[in-house]
């Protein structure tokens, strides 16, 4: 980190890859804990 501000423009699509990238999936219980009653699926291929 040095402080400076950066915007970075993504679509939707660029924006889970960069996600999924960096931080993987959910695991089913971090689902669980998060999504509550929403059936699971898996995040990042």
């Amino acid at each position: 980190m040095d402080g400076r501000i950066r915007q970075h423009r993504l679509t939707p699509e660029g924006l889970v890859s960069e996600l999924c990238g960096k931080a993987g999936g959910l695991t089913r219980a971090e689902w669980d804990r998060h999504a509550g009653q929403v059936p699971y699926r898996e995040t990042c291929p």
